[in-house]
């Protein structure tokens, strides 16, 4: 293999190794602080339906861009689970977006699919910690 194919290679393993670990960072970060008791209260969810959620974020086409387990992904949308927005931001945001995100209004996706939505979402597995990732020496790229 020649050497420049493989030191660029190498470079983009070690960005997305970079990219990993920052995202398990912030991941760790969000894990560790847990929201104040009044935000709970006030960003508590009404009662959504996980299989419904699951098949309405598909109806609807929200995998087309968040990904199937709404993951997100580089160049697309961003990733929702394990942890959405608290509900009253996400119902707001989902009704009303200002990115490039269409609309759902009422018509679209009525209150109760938009709470079985965020179920869904918050019942997403989180990523693996940090610490349980193996690093790899720089001589088992070859």
């Amino acid at each position: 293999m020649d050497n420049r194919l493989k030191l660029g290679l190498l470079a983009t393993l070690g960005a997305a190794f970079a990219v990993c670990v920052a995202v398990a960072e912030l991941s760790a970060q969000a894990a560790a602080t847990p929201p104040a008791p009044a935000a709970q209260g006030a960003a508590a969810a009404p009662a959504g339906n996980i299989e419904n959620g699951k098949a309405t974020y598909k109806r609807v086409g929200c995998y087309e861009c968040h990904n199937l387990e709404a993951q997100g992904g580089p160049g697309t949308a961003p990733r929702l689970g394990p942890n959405p927005l608290p509900f009253p931001r996400f119902s707001a945001y989902v009704r009303k977006p200002t990115g490039t995100m269409p609309p759902y209004r009422q018509p679209v996706l009525s209150d109760q699919e938009i709470a079985d939505i965020h179920a869904f979402l918050r019942a997403q597995p989180r990523p693996p910690a940090l610490s349980s990732i193996p690093l790899l020496a720089p001589s088992q790229f070859k």
